[in-house]
């Protein structure tokens, strides 16, 4: 397990030593740790860039920045899930319509699965191809 982003070999003795004597001569000692800022500036990729088009930010992708505020992709990826989360209720509430239609069909044609069943069954039991 890392201490504090080192790896496990690394003597922790030495780093407090080096930040004393860094801090006694008013010197900073860099460390492995990032840290994200309120500016922090993300690389967009080839989806984000899509994201940040279809949520209304810009115009076309080729007028995406290769750099932006990690606030306005977090914000372009939510709202593109909440559009693909609300697309997905909307197809499930459609599908659930269709399946009552194509059942209600079936039942004015007097089909059931009590007679598909039964149906199955005799083909079964006769040797025919189900």
């Amino acid at each position: 397990m890392h201490l504090f982003g080192y790896p496990p070999s690394f003597n922790v003795g030495t780093l407090i030593s080096r930040r004393c004597e860094a801090a006694s001569r008013n010197v900073t000692v860099p460390t492995k740790r990032t840290v994200r800022l309120p500016g922090y500036q993300h690389k967009v990729n080839a989806l984000e860039k899509k994201f940040l088009v279809w949520t209304g930010k810009y115009g076309r992708v080729e007028d995406v920045p290769s750099l932006l505020p990690a606030s306005v992709v977090d914000r372009a990826r939510s709202r593109m899930r909440i559009r693909v989360a609300n697309l997905m209720m909307l197809c499930t509430a459609i599908a659930s319509v269709v399946a009552c239609q194509m059942g209600k069909a079936a039942r004015a044609r007097g089909e059931s699965l009590q007679k598909q069943n039964l149906e199955w069954h005799r083909r079964i039991k006769s040797g025919e191809e189900v």
